[in-house]
């Protein structure tokens, strides 16, 4: 039996960072293509460079986390108020809605 959304969430098994960005076929080419790029700057610098690279990567690194943590919540709260606007009936109902969820363009 599938286990609830919320029990999910309590026993940290949702982690979309990881099921969705990180295996989309696009995202894993261009980690590549930066990960090749990183690779041939180490080459080409020092010692004391590569040392202030990696402390500068970190704490990008930390930025990007805190972003990413700080756009989900506010998309969260974007989410809760909607649903709060469509059961409080604020907004008008007008039929049923069709909506399409692609994967990605294989093409990217």
């Amino acid at each position: 039996m599938k286990k609830s959304i919320l029990s999910q969430l309590y026993h940290g098994d949702l982690n979309p960072s990881e099921t969705i960005v990180l295996l989309h076929p696009r995202f894993q080419r261009e980690e590549q293509k930066a990960a090749q790029q990183l690779e041939r700057l180490q080459d080409a610098l020092s010692v004391q460079q590569n040392n202030l690279l990696e402390a500068y990567l970190e704490r990008q690194s930390e930025a990007t986390c805190l972003e990413l943590e700080l756009t989900f919540t506010e998309a969260f709260r974007l989410g809760v108020q909607m649903m709060q606007e469509i059961q409080n009936r604020d907004v008008p109902f007008r039929g049923s809605i069709s909506v399409s969820i692609s994967g990605g363009d294989s093409s990217d």
